[in-house]
């Protein structure tokens, strides 16, 4: 893919595009903003979700912030603010595993396109644009930057995700949001149990009550289902994908895959590349 700074771009400036979704991280003291006519005081850090159509005004405070910012195309080229917004997208998104782009889309009385975020997330963050905003720098030099950039954005957009839906009642909900956005470091019912000061049989019963699953279980699950997003959205190898999840190599991240989905990764990437190229047909 050909580098544009309209397809992705990393800034500080908090800026609204016609053209392009903007996720901006803010650390923010005695903020003041309005935000498409809602009125914000923001402390502590927050992730802002920004629409084509949003406003932007900083009234005052003070604050530092990242923006990741993209066109629909970037995550996939059938994709556009017109079929994103079309009636018939729901359908289309459950065929193709398309992501539904609520977080800029929704609006409501109990959300304007701000999430609050855990010191921890923050930092998970961070890191995430850090790292997409190595891999667009090498553009010129890495054939593979825009799958290694988009593999960053499927993360951010996971845990953003992830904090938009926030804790659930009660302490279960505290460790499926852990394990849902640490996916990536090695767990064990043990590690779980002293993080959350509880005992095992505790934790396997919060965890199975809220899920219908043990811990681990539970924890394969979230991996093997964040995974898939980078199989049909980049190029990335098998073993590179295994990695980036928690899995110890390429051969048990197969195994699992396949007990789980019935196919391995490639099948399903190969697969998934099949209802895209039919998507683009249909396009033409």
């Amino acid at each position: 893919m050909q580098y544009s700074p309209d397809l992705i771009r990393i800034t500080d400036e908090i800026t609204v595009s016609s053209t392009m979704f903007a996720l901006y991280l803010v650390n923010a003291e005695a903020l003041s903003l309005n935000l498409s006519g809602v009125r914000c005081y923001l402390n502590g850090c927050h992730l802002l979700c920004l629409n084509t159509t949003d406003t932007v005004t900083i009234h005052g405070g003070q604050y530092e912030a990242r923006g990741l910012c993209f066109r629909p195309d970037f995550y996939n080229i059938g994709l556009n603010h017109l079929v994103i917004e079309d009636d018939g997208y729901e359908d289309l998104r459950a065929r193709c595993s398309f992501p539904d782009f609520h977080l800029f889309l929704k609006r409501d009385d109990t959300y304007c396109g701000i999430l609050p975020l855990s010191a921890d997330i923050y930092t998970s963050l961070r890191n995430r644009y850090t790292l997409a905003e190595r891999f667009v720098d090498a553009h010129d030099v890495d054939p593979m930057w825009s799958c290694h950039a988009r593999s960053q954005l499927i993360s951010v957009m996971c845990l953003a995700e992830s904090a938009f839906a926030g804790q659930k009642e009660g302490s279960a909900g505290a460790v499926i949001q852990y394990i849902r956005e640490h996916v990536e470091r090695p767990m064990s019912v043990e590690s779980l149990c002293q993080m959350f000061k509880t005992n095992r049989t505790t934790l396997t019963k919060m965890i199975r009550a809220s899920t219908g699953m043990a811990p681990m279980e539970y924890v394969m699950e979230e991996r093997l289902n964040q995974s898939c997003p980078d199989l049909l959205f980049t190029a990335l190898p098998i073993g590179d994908v295994a990695l980036k999840y928690g899995f110890s190599g390429a051969n048990y991240y197969i195994r699992a895959f396949k007990r789980r989905f019935g196919k391995s990764p490639l099948q399903y990437r190969n697969d998934g590349l099949e209802r895209l190229r039919q998507h683009d047909k249909e396009m033409q």
